[in-house]
């Protein structure tokens, strides 16, 4: 069985894949600086001491990644507003980090590189559904260091000893164990928090207008396919979309998630150029034009290619399903 590295191991996609892995029994090496939300208390008691804190800004410190199989890094800034008030710690984090620990994967001969990117990387293309042969031509600091990573790691393991890269353009994931406690909190996870607590919200974005969201629990089940394929068939870089093709507009979430709780929320409205308020200095950078955009912005994906790749009737779970799980584990926590 393959031994994993997995770094962002505290974070809400990495904690939650390092649960499942650990069941199933692999052997992992789990890496995360705690620095932009992560918690280990996320991870089960099994494997909350074997967290080691690094930043990845040191190939010196990475002796961790010997006799590793498999590198799963998932570590970053995530924030927009974060990338966006500080370009340095954005490329730091975000590429510089991914530099380094994959050069420590090429010296400690590391079969399988996993990149988190982001499909924030198609933000200016108007045609939907996004795909893979798409140009990405970001404007967001956040975006353009996941796209300059993944031409990094295109040009990187087309090398001799390059290792066999896969890039994941993550859509919005929901699922239980998001960090509500952000300033930017995501939506499922905050709107589900206020529930429960009986708070009012606040919503920027009541028009029609879509993302597509895949649960967590699917990104498991890819994962767990892709290691079994990657090794045998396709080319030595590959890049997928993370996608269900399940789409929801604000309000359709708001009322899936009213239904399935059998409650009704308390609703605000705010300016959509509220919603980075609590980032006053960002205002220096962009224009209050560019987040109402990023605000109303369409993000509809497809997963042909992913599907088509592991050649199975792959079941997305949508998100009246993912809700009730949320909302069940929520009533458990409290």
């Amino acid at each position: 069985m393959k031994r994993i590295l997995i770094t962002g191991a505290a974070g809400f996609v990495g904690s939650n894949l390092s649960n499942h892995l650990h069941d199933l029994g692999y052997e992992l090496v789990l890496v995360d600086s705690l620095e932009y939300g992560g918690d280990k208390r996320r991870l089960n008691e099994e494997i909350r001491n074997k967290l080691i804190i690094d930043n990845l800004m040191s190939m010196n410190s990475m002796n961790y990644v010997s006799n590793v199989d498999v590198i799963i890094h998932l570590a970053g800034i995530s924030s927009l507003p974060l990338n966006e008030k500080d370009p340095v710690a954005s490329i730091r984090n975000n590429y510089m980090s991914t530099v380094n620990l994959y050069e420590a994967g090429v010296n400690y001969r590391v079969n399988q590189f996993y990149f988190a990117s982001t499909s924030a990387v198609y933000e200016n293309n108007k045609s939907h559904p996004f795909n893979e042969e798409m140009p990405t031509n970001p404007d967001l600091f956040y975006s353009y260091s996941k796209k300059l990573t993944e031409d990094y790691l295109k040009i990187r393991s087309s090398k001799l000893d390059g290792i066999n890269t896969t890039v994941l353009r993550f859509f919005n994931v929901f699922g239980s164990g998001q960090n509500t406690l952000r300033l930017n909190p995501p939506l499922t996870g905050y709107l589900m928090d206020k529930l429960l607590r009986k708070e009012p919200v606040v919503l920027y974005n009541n028009t029609d207008i879509k993302r597509d969201y895949i649960h967590v629990k699917d990104i498991f089940e890819i994962v767990l396919k892709m290691l079994e394929l990657r090794s045998m068939k396709g080319e030595k870089y590959e890049t997928f979309n993370l996608c269900s093709g399940n789409s929801y507009s604000v309000p359709q979430i708001v009322r899936i998630l009213e239904d399935v709780c059998g409650d009704k929320l308390e609703i605000n409205f705010g300016k959509p150029v509220e919603i980075w308020s609590r980032h006053s200095a960002i205002f220096d950078k962009i224009s209050h034009g560019r987040v109402e955009r990023e605000v109303f912005k369409e993000s509809i994906g497809s997963n042909k290619k992913l599907v088509e790749y592991l050649g199975i009737d792959f079941q997305f779970i949508d998100m009246r399903r993912g809700l009730k799980e949320m909302y069940k584990q929520g009533l458990r926590e409290q």
